[in-house]
C-alpha cells in the first residue's frame, strides 16, 4: 500500500492527457522545496548517526544540531519531500481544462494525487513514525527530567528557525 500510494502522483501523471510543459516558477519552487525537504531529512539522519556513533552519547537522546530545532526533523523532511512531489505533478494532472475532459476528471486526478502527502503525513504522525519513536524514547528516557523538558519545549516537526519558535508541545515554549 505504501509503495502504491507514494507512486500515485507519478502514475497519474504518466496517464494524464496533458502535454508536458516547462516547470515555470511554481515548478521551480516545488523543486526547491523537494531539495530542502530531502536535505533536511538527510542532514537529520546524518547528525543522528554521528551522535549515536559517539560513545560519549550512550544513553542520551539526540538533541544536537537540527535535533535541537525540532524533535523529528527527519520526518519533517520526509513530509516536505512528498508534498513537493505532489506539487510538481499537479500542473500536469490539471492540464488544459478547456476542450478536454470534465473539470471533475481534471481535478479528480489532482485530488487523488494529494492523497500521497496526506497518507505519508498520517502514517508518520499517527501510525509508524512518531508514535513508535515516542514509545521507544519514553521507555528509554522517560524518567529523565531533562528529556521531559526537551519534549515540552522543542517543536515536534517544524524547526524553530522556520516558525519563530515552532510548534512546541504543551503550554511551555
Amino acid at each position: 500500500l505504501w509503495g502504491w500510494m507514494n507512486a500515485l502522483p507519478q502514475t497519474l501523471l504518466c496517464f494524464s492527457p496533458s502535454v508536458a510543459a516547462p516547470l515555470g516558477l511554481g515548478g521551480l519552487a516545488a523543486a526547491l522545496l523537494f531539495a530542502a525537504g530531502f536535505s533536511l531529512e538527510t542532514i537529520a539522519d546524518w547528525q543522528k548517526w554521528q551522535f549515536k556513533a559517539d560513545p560519549a552519547n550512550s544513553g542520551r537522546w539526540c538533541d544536537r544540531g537540527i535535533w535541537a530545532q525540532c524533535q523529528y526533523p527527519n520526518y519533517a523532511g520526509e513530509i516536505v519531500v512528498w508534498v513537493s512531489v505532489f506539487l510538481l505533478s499537479a500542473p500536469g494532472l490539471v492540464g488544459n481544462v478547456i476542450g478536454g475532459p470534465s473539470l471533475v476528471a481534471h481535478y479528480g486526478r489532482v485530488v487523488a494525487a494529494a492523497c500521497t502527502p496526506a497518507f505519508v503525513t498520517m502514517l508518520l504522525l499517527n501510525v509508524s513514525g512518531i508514535p513508535l519513536a515516542e514509545a521507544r524514547s519514553e521507555e528509554r528516557f522517560g524518567a529523565i527530567e531533562e528529556y521531559q523538558s526537551y519534549k515540552r519545549t522543542t517543536p515536534l516537526l517544524v524547526p524553530r528557525f522556520l516558525m519563530g519558535g515552532g510548534l512546541a508541545r504543551g503550554s511551555e515554549q
